[in-house]
């Protein structure tokens, strides 16, 4: 078991009523297996159809080189990456 914690704020919702019944939520998940060398390719992909939630996994980048991800009209809301292996880790963009 890890030590590392992922923080996700998150609103909950008592009455279905508020949530507008004519919005689509629309994620997307995609094992990259190495986002380093396919991020322009991603981002092209992305241009042409925008989603709500972008989950990656499998990226294998550090800590550091994921503050320098920026994909356009998205916020990195949680990730993960491993510390003792290589490969690994986990992005959700929303």
């Amino acid at each position: 078991m890890s030590n590392d914690t992922i923080n996700v704020e998150h609103t909950l919702v008592q009455d279905s009523s508020q949530v507008p019944q004519n919005k689509t939520l629309k994620p997307f998940h995609q094992n990259i297996r190495g986002l380093g060398k396919k991020f322009n390719e991603l981002s092209c992909h992305l241009h042409h159809d925008l989603l709500h939630i972008l989950c990656l996994s499998e990226h294998h980048l550090s800590e550091s080189e994921i503050q320098l991800i920026h994909l356009t009209n998205y916020s990195l809301g949680a990730n993960y990456c491993r510390k003792t292996f290589l490969k690994g880790g986990v992005n959700i963009f929303v």
